[in-house]
């Protein structure tokens, strides 16, 4: 799974900008946007303060198909 493509799903599901999203979350806009450019993948504990600041279980940030 692409973390960052992830992240993007879910940040346009909610009709917000990658901006607005680290805002929300805490997470700064260069771990998301540099970790893009990379190719790579974001860290667990990125990923959690994502999913705290959405409201949502880190499980179904990982599910399949969503």
């Amino acid at each position: 799974m692409n973390t960052v493509e992830r992240v993007k799903q879910l940040a346009a599901e909610r009709d917000i900008s990658l901006f607005g999203l680290s805002k929300l979350c805490d997470v700064p806009y260069s771990t998301i946007k540099n970790t893009e450019l990379r190719c790579g993948q974001l860290g667990v504990d990125t990923i959690e303060r994502i999913c705290i600041g959405l409201g949502i279980p880190l499980a179904k940030f990982f599910e399949e198909g969503c």
